[in-house]
């Protein structure tokens, strides 16, 4: 008897399941697709389930996939991969990582007729909590007598509120730009999102055309993307 329950035990060992393969997410933004794989092997035949929390996304018979088509920040966060059979069970985990969305400049009027100007953004959600880091990036823009626009090295301010406030030159075209920091990096810069004025109020002779009412910025050649680094991130 000692025998056959040894046999018993050794067969049950040798059909436990191995998860042999399992997706391993790169760092995701907004609206990307996933499509997140779990491959196991036994001898035995293994069932594979996807887990998000207790709730089961996906499940097969020796792989499970689960595609997410267009990912939002809700998200993010600890993805499971169960292996089950008769003589046991197999776990991995992965965990999704999503950059923060840029957030929406809520300025509308273009034409500026005031040298001290606030520019306002939306807040940012990310990962439950709201966004505290932002980057506003702006650029002057000018226009050539041969209708060519040539566009200066962009300048960055990174920021922890809402609002950003600018002191404007006159007769100057500008661009601004806002990204939105989370614990992974910063926010694509959407193209759709930047906001063009131009000021129409006379030159005022002050020294201070185009400088903030904050810290003096720092030079970038173009709007930075998730492997550049930051001293301020999100707290969470």
């Amino acid at each position: 008897m000692p025998e056959a329950r040894s046999a018993v035990t050794l067969k049950n060992s040798y059909d436990r399941p191995s998860i042999t393969y399992v997706t391993t997410p790169s760092l995701l933004r907004i609206g990307q697709y996933v499509s997140l794989n779990c491959t196991a092997s036994a001898v035995s035949p293994i069932h594979v389930m996807w887990y998000k929390g207790p709730k089961v996304l996906a499940s097969g018979i020796s792989e499970a996939v689960f595609a997410l088509k267009n990912i939002t920040d809700k998200d993010w966060g600890e993805f499971l991969c169960v292996a089950k059979n008769f003589a046991g069970e197999d776990k991995k985990s992965v965990i999704l990582r999503i950059l923060p969305e840029s957030p929406k400049i809520l300025n509308t009027k273009k034409k500026i007729d005031d040298a001290s100007w606030t520019l306002r953004w939306s807040a940012v959600n990310s990962e439950g909590h709201r966004v505290t880091s932002y980057t506003v990036w702006h650029r002057v823009v000018h226009v050539a007598r041969d209708n060519i626009t040539r566009e200066k090295p962009w300048l960055r301010e990174n920021m922890t509120g809402l609002i950003y406030h600018k002191e404007l030159a006159a007769d100057t075209p500008y661009m601004f730009a806002v990204t939105a920091w989370n614990r992974w990096g910063e926010s694509l810069l959407e193209t759709d999102k930047i906001l063009f004025i131009s000021t129409d109020f006379p030159d005022r002779n002050t020294k201070k055309t185009d400088q903030t009412l904050h810290t003096e910025p720092e030079t970038s050649v173009m709007p930075s993307n998730s492997k550049q680094e930051s001293c301020f991130h999100e707290q969470n």
